[in-house]
């Protein structure tokens, strides 16, 4: 499972309403996060507007 699907399935089952917002982009064969770190937005009423960077804990400490 990817992480965003994962994130995906979390968020919902929370109850929140989430969708994937990253794309490729064909012509650059790369992926694009909504400006540039969102993977994942959700909401809920009665809360904030989320916004997930979607990742592998590998990937996340090769970046610090």
């Amino acid at each position: 499972m990817t992480p965003a699907a994962f994130t995906l399935e979390l968020l919902r089952d929370a109850g929140w309403c989430a969708d994937v917002v990253e794309r490729y982009v064909e012509a650059a064969k790369i992926r694009r996060d909504f400006i540039g770190c969102v993977d994942v937005i959700a909401f809920r009423p009665g809360f904030p507007v989320l916004g997930v960077q979607a990742t592998t804990a590998d990937h996340a400490r090769s970046m610090s």
